[in-house]
């Protein structure tokens, strides 16, 4: 019987932090997909309602969905809060997801105004403290603790930096610096022109490194 509404506990979202490596995402999301040759029963499947079709577009997609919100949003919580709202309208819109691009592009898409609004809606929340145990263990292996706690104050003064921009040059920067999208995917999944995208990139690139210049 095919699965009406979708079952998507928060739970099951990344609870590592989101301040850590970068994890671009985005080159593995057409691997994940344009890999298996199921793909395309798959993605019928999900369209006519089916649970396992569902889930597995779930598991694949989870972390991704859940980074850009965090990243946006600075807040572990309202993160999984915006995850949960993602898939759910995933499930309700399914009928629009043709092709495996179509899903990525949708995702990026939805993920990033949810997270905008969600942030707009509750104002931006501190997210987590760099003495946080889960942070301190993001530090790459095999540095000194010294060089660890260094290089955990770099990525906090540049998540707070980011958290500073605004939604729009926020948006860009997160995709194009931490989750590793092209200029093209960029346009793609924010609806913007070439052009629009890498002027809003250079606006936000200067305003980050005036940013943590002030902070030095």
């Amino acid at each position: 019987m095919p699965l009406r509404y979708p079952v998507v506990a928060k739970t099951s979202f990344a609870t590592e932090p989101f301040v850590g490596p970068v994890r671009p995402y985005a080159r593995r999301v057409g691997a994940l997909l344009t890999d298996s040759r199921e793909i395309p029963e798959l993605l019928e499947a999900f369209r006519k309602g089916d649970r396992e079709a569902f889930r597995t577009i779930f598991e694949r997609h989870e972390a991704m969905v859940y980074s850009v919100a965090a990243h946006l949003t600075g807040d572990r919580e309202l993160a999984r809060d915006v995850a949960q709202e993602v898939f759910v309208r995933l499930f309700a819109e399914r009928d629009r997801i043709r092709e495996p691009r179509a899903l990525s592009t949708w995702l990026y898409r939805v993920a990033v105004r949810e997270a905008i609004d969600a942030s707009r809606r509750e104002g931006l929340r501190r997210g987590l403290p760099l003495e946080d145990p889960a942070v301190r263990q993001t530090a790459s292996s095999g540095t000194s603790p010294g060089e660890a706690a260094a290089e955990l104050e770099t990525r906090e003064r540049v998540r707070r930096a980011l958290l500073s921009l605004s939604p729009r040059l926020r948006a860009v920067a997160v995709l194009r610096y931490l989750e590793g999208l092209s200029y093209e995917e960029i346009g793609e999944a924010l609806g913007l022109g070439a052009g629009t995208v890498k002027s809003r990139l250079f606006r936000a690139h200067e305003a980050l490194a005036e940013i943590l210049e002030d902070e030095r």
